[in-house]
């Protein structure tokens, strides 16, 4: 009997193994490489870069310039936005977008509590219970997608990091907490898909790639566990295939991309405390290159490469740049023909559009002669006006909340006579400026546009400005091409610049300095320190131009007013 029992408990473990070994063999057959070029990106991450010891911003432009990505993923880690209660600051974020918009790259937004780097989740200390983390969540959600909707750099949003994987110092997976936030980004923005993701080898799929837009997963190849030391998983590109098939057909999900592929070492605690020999074990230029060899063969076309920041490290830190080399390699060899066109424009001018712009104006001209009327058609024009923002050493007082009327009256007078702009004398204007009308008017906020006119005059001396009213958008065109730049008063908050703080100013003035032969008006906006040839599209400029009325709240009652340099 015992014999027995212990045969059939023996047929039963060698059909177990037989079945793993042959399902091991049908993941691991060789597969057709179907994709040939495959859109390279990385996920970049200021926090590690600082934390191995760079300077991320050089990484980062290092990253942008000299391996060419253009295709970037960016962690908002809420708790560096948000260190304190409703004080929001997204400069380093801005920072990134503005320099990656530069060089025609698009970027992948992550987003939540939950957003790549250890430890996975970063949530501000003010945050006390489980209720204020929710609420808190959502509404730092809203923030962020307000802020960023109408930035054209920012290609998808990426809601939490692998959400359904337990990784990480985290809160336990809430679903009803996702699917609030998958909503709750939709609903401010439904023009953008939404990326969710999980882990590639530990996760069935289902249940993030029902809820994405488009799906990302994870890839790893080479990794280490305590006790078990480094060991590659058994799994070849067929595996990935599969389970693509899976989520089409149970998830009706046929966007997919590599959202994380290996291009790390993953070693026993912080990578950079390990001897370079060490980390060299589960990563290095030939494990690079095979993964993502890999992860074409698994059918991807967009894949997102984990490690720049470590590659970068180790060119600056460690004097070994092979891994970089290799990256750049790679990023060449897989860049498009238009890619390739357009970096090889770039390095012939890093700056080509304003130093266009600046050629074009200064080729231009128009008789003085020559009626409105008569005036001809012009395809673009770009007015070099100097720029200065309404706060130019970024103290955001009370005084310099309400200093666009101020500052724009000051770019349009260093216009018309020549002069050059600068933040201690555009700083030392813009309090002359206040103490003149408080002095003189009794007060210098919120001016309409005959008030700016008449302080252009006895402040100046300008003559030569009017107001315009009830015009049309080709008015704008018209006026821009008489050589002049224009101030405009407008409904700040219609404006929809990523880079106001939200919600944005109620009330705002900026300066017109040309147009392009897409319909974007270029401006010199003083509301924000990235203000300079900022672009708003013409019909969303026109809609929020508006005088004020005497109250803040009612300014999209305003007429439509611009103030314009005769003759």
């Amino acid at each position: 009997m015992l014999k027995k029992i212990l045969k059939i408990i023996g047929i039963v473990l060698l059909s177990i193994l037989g079945a793993a070994i042959l399902i091991l063999g049908i993941l691991n057959l060789p597969v057709k490489n179907k994709i040939d070029r495959a859109d390279l990106g990385v996920t970049f991450s200021s926090r590690y870069a600082s934390d191995i010891g760079l300077d991320w911003k050089e990484n980062y432009i290092a990253m942008l310039d000299d391996l060419k990505v253009r295709r970037v993923r960016i962690p908002v880690y809420w708790d560096l936005i948000e260190k304190e209660k409703n004080q929001y600051d997204f400069s380093d974020i801005d920072w990134q977008l503005e320099e990656a918009s530069k060089r025609n790259a698009q970027i992948i937004l992550t987003i939540g509590q939950k957003v790549p780097r250890w430890p996975e989740c970063f949530v501000p200390e003010w945050v006390l219970g489980d209720e204020e983390r929710k609420k808190e969540l959502i509404e730092f959600l809203k923030i962020t997608v307000k802020r960023y909707q109408n930035n054209e750099t920012v290609k998808y949003w990426q809601v939490e990091n692998e959400p359904f994987l337990d990784f990480g110092i985290c809160p336990a997976l809430d679903v009803n907490l996702l699917d609030q936030e998958l909503m709750t980004v939709r609903q401010i923005d439904n023009s953008r898909p939404v990326i969710v993701t999980d882990s590639g080898e530990l996760s069935t799929w289902i249940p993030a790639a029902k809820r994405a837009d488009v799906f990302g997963t994870t890839m790893y190849r080479n990794v280490y566990k305590e006790g078990w030391g480094y060991y590659i998983y058994p799994i070849g590109p067929r595996f990935f295939l599969i389970k693509k098939w899976i989520i089409e057909h149970f998830a009706h999900q046929k966007n997919s991309m590599v959202i994380e592929l290996q291009g790390e070492p993953w070693v026993a605690g912080w990578t950079t405390n390990q001897p370079v020999e060490e980390q060299f074990k589960s990563m290095n230029e030939t494990k690079l290159v095979n993964n993502i060899e890999y992860a074409q063969k698994s059918g991807f076309k967009e894949i997102y490469i984990w490690g720049v920041e470590w590659w970068y490290w180790l060119k600056q830190n460690q004097n070994n740049p092979i891994l970089w080399d290799t990256a750049k390699s790679e990023f060449e060899k897989n860049a498009s023909e238009e890619l390739k066109d357009e970096i090889k424009l770039e390095n012939n001018n890093l700056a080509g559009e304003e130093a266009e712009n600046i050629s074009q104006i200064e080729n231009e001209t128009v008789d003085e002669k020559e009626s409105e009327s008569d005036l001809p058609e012009k395809k673009e024009i770009a007015i070099k006006v100097p720029f200065l923002t309404q706060a130019p050493y970024g103290v955001w007082d009370e005084k310099h909340e309400e200093a666009c009327e101020e500052t724009s009256l000051i770019m349009l007078n260093a216009f018309l006579k020549n002069k050059t702009l600068d933040k201690e004398s555009g700083e030392a204007e813009i309090q002359k400026m206040i103490d003149f009308q408080i002095k003189n008017y009794g007060d210098y906020k919120d001016s309409d546009a005959n008030q700016i006119v008449e302080l252009a005059k006895d402040f100046y001396g300008l003559k030569n400005l009017e107001v315009i009213y009830d015009f049309n958008k080709d008015d704008i065109k018209k006026y821009l091409s008489m050589g002049n730049p224009i101030i405009v008063p407008a409904a700040g908050r219609d404006l929809g610049n990523p880079y106001f703080t939200p919600p944005g100013p109620w009330y705002h003035n900026l300066v017109l300095t040309g147009f392009t032969q897409d319909d974007k008006i270029i401006t010199n906006d003083p509301g924000t320190k990235r203000g300079e040839n900022y672009t708003y599209k013409l019909d969303t400029l026109y809609s929020a131009i508006h005088d004020f009325t005497g109250q803040k709240e009612e300014i999209e009652k305003g007429r439509k007013a611009m103030i314009v340099v005769k003759g």
